[in-house]
């Protein structure tokens, strides 16, 4: 008897950086692998730098929606809304995100100032079984791809 795959996905970022097309690729990728899946996705501002939060249920979930402490898998296209991410986390899931930071732009302007990458990757490893933070835009212009860092992520 096959047991089927049950794994919540929960993807972060802002507008612009592909987190939507990368959910429909990891949906895509499940369904043709013969997996039932459920896809979600909330982008309200994207269109201005905005925060966009998608989800990918494979193994016959009903909703789309993950709510906290049931993501297995947290995939953070933005180091900051990776953090802000950390309570959909489950115990013992795993953080796959960008240690590149997009910062927002009252920080860039000096009104305010964001945690530090250290505290990103502190927070982050204290909450997950494993938490791996890559340098998606550097890896994904040295691929000769610099806007695909979605895929390098993925």
């Amino acid at each position: 008897m096959s047991q089927t795959i049950r794994t919540r996905v929960f993807m972060t970022g802002v507008g612009g950086q592909g987190t939507l097309t990368a959910t429909k690729i990891l949906a895509q990728a499940a369904l043709n692998e013969g997996l039932p899946v459920t896809a979600g996705e909330i982008h309200g501002m994207a269109q201005r730098g905005g925060v966009v939060e998608s989800t990918v249920l494979i193994g016959g979930y009903r909703s789309p929606r993950i709510a906290h402490g049931e993501a297995h898998v947290l995939l953070g296209f933005e180091p900051l809304e990776t953090l802000r991410a950390l309570a959909y986390l489950a115990p013992g899931g795993i953080i796959v995100s960008s240690s590149e930071s997009i910062p927002p732009i009252s920080v860039c302007r000096g009104k305010e100032c964001g945690p530090s990458l250290a505290e990103i990757e502190a927070a982050s490893k204290a909450c997950a079984a494993e938490a791996c933070l890559l340098p998606i835009l550097s890896l994904a212009r040295e691929a000769g791809a610099p806007q695909a860092p979605n895929m390098v992520l993925l």
